[in-house]
């Protein structure tokens, strides 16, 4: 390490004021290089889980049980998630025979297959979501396995009230399905147009969300959404893409914030689609 004699020490680093008690029991913000504490939630009136990709996938995992903890100490606590870029197409409506997870060294050629395939090497531990084992457990035991995949818990099993968003041509989840997977009966695999067809039924189909969930009954709300057909990626960020994306034309054109407004008042579109060839504003993409 560099020193005093080699004429090279390192400044003296600003110091950092202590945090708060309060940060032992209630948690503590470092935004703005202090440490803030934040308030208790036993004492919240509304929270929002929100994730992007992965945290997107984590949310849909965690937010059902965050809301019931929670609410063991603070039952009236209003708990929403807010879930963006992870609404995949589902795995149980595609053909595996094309993908090189079949005609590779694996052999997985079925959704079960993969599924099981998946859970078993897992590098760390991964939480499911308690309601789904239990729903599996009493009316289908033989496809418990499904319970491990966010494409099926989203479906299925996350009754918190939730908005989602998904963008139809999202560049990286596209990229697993696009020229691998196949759409039942079709003689090729996916298209990017195919894969955009499946996103914007699929975020439109939140709208039937209690009647086709197998957990359908137990969603109180049902869920927002906004679907561009912009590539990008994981928009929950300070940037043009969370903030300018916009579906339709004109005066009557939406943000998805202002999407999630509608959803939360219960005033105006809540599940807001760019339908093929529709008016919308994507800024430019930029990499990751």
């Amino acid at each position: 390490m560099a020193d005093d004699r080699a004429g090279t020490r390192r400044p003296a680093r600003p110091s950092t004021p202590s945090p708060p008690a309060s940060c032992a029991t209630a948690g503590c913000s470092t935004l703005g290089g202090g440490a803030v504490a934040l308030p208790d939630l036993d004492q919240a009136e509304q929270l929002v889980v929100a994730g992007a990709s992965a945290g997107g996938a984590g949310t849909i995992r965690l937010v059902d049980g965050i809301a019931t903890t929670l609410r063991a100490t603070n039952p009236s606590l209003l708990v929403r998630a807010l879930i963006d870029s992870i609404l995949a197409p589902s795995l149980d409506e595609l053909d595996f025979a094309r993908t090189t997870l079949c005609t590779g060294e694996l052999h997985l050629c079925d959704y079960r297959a993969f599924a099981e395939a998946t859970a078993a090497n897992q590098p760390y531990a991964v939480r499911g979501e308690d309601s789904c084992l239990a729903w599996h457990q009493t009316h289908q035991p033989a496809t418990a396995y499904q319970c491990g995949d966010v494409r099926h818990l989203i479906r299925h099993h996350l009754t918190t009230p939730m908005f989602v968003r998904m963008g139809q041509e999202d560049d990286l989840i596209s990229d697993s399905y696009v020229g691998s997977f196949s759409l039942p009966g079709a003689p090729a695999a996916m298209t990017l147009a195919e894969f955009a067809a499946v996103v914007r039924r699929d975020v439109s189909g939140l709208a039937d969300l209690r009647t086709t969930a197998e957990e359908g009954a137990a969603v109180t709300r049902v869920p927002g959404g906004f679907s561009p057909s912009c590539a990008k990626h994981e928009t929950l960020r300070n940037e043009a893409h969370t903030f300018d994306t916009s579906i339709g034309a004109g005066a009557g054109s939406l943000t998805m914030f202002q999407t999630l407004g509608n959803w939360i008042s219960g005033n105006g579109p809540s599940i807001v689609v760019t339908p093929l060839g529709g008016a919308e504003s994507c800024p430019p993409n930029q990499p990751l």
